[in-house]
């Protein structure tokens, strides 16, 4: 049981990072604010736990694919909606066995 807690846990905390990490590209102002790419880069030095090697290399995938993280997140809301909409049709089809 501890083990089920510990990944249930663990994988709460991975998409919780995941889901941050998306945000603050997002919100890095890139495009919405004209940052330079240098000011993108010390935003998220500032607000992020990523290595720099790895930052440089999340604002230059930002810099040259515009709307990669827009559409992620789209993408990503979207498969949410139809796992939740699929749980409550399997909750109410097992309701409806006698």
């Amino acid at each position: 049981m501890c083990s089920v807690i510990h990944n249930v846990v663990f994988f709460s905390t991975a998409i919780a990072f995941t889901e941050t990490k998306a945000a603050i590209r997002a919100v890095a102002g890139l495009h919405a604010f004209g940052w330079t790419r240098e000011q993108a880069i010390q935003f998220m030095v500032a607000n992020s736990p990523l290595a720099l090697s790895d930052i440089e290399a999340e604002v230059e995938r930002y810099i040259s694919m515009t709307g990669q993280a827009v559409s992620y997140k789209i993408g990503q809301r979207e498969i949410r909606s139809m796992l939740i909409l699929k749980n409550k049709i399997e909750n109410w089809v097992e309701s409806q066995v006698y």
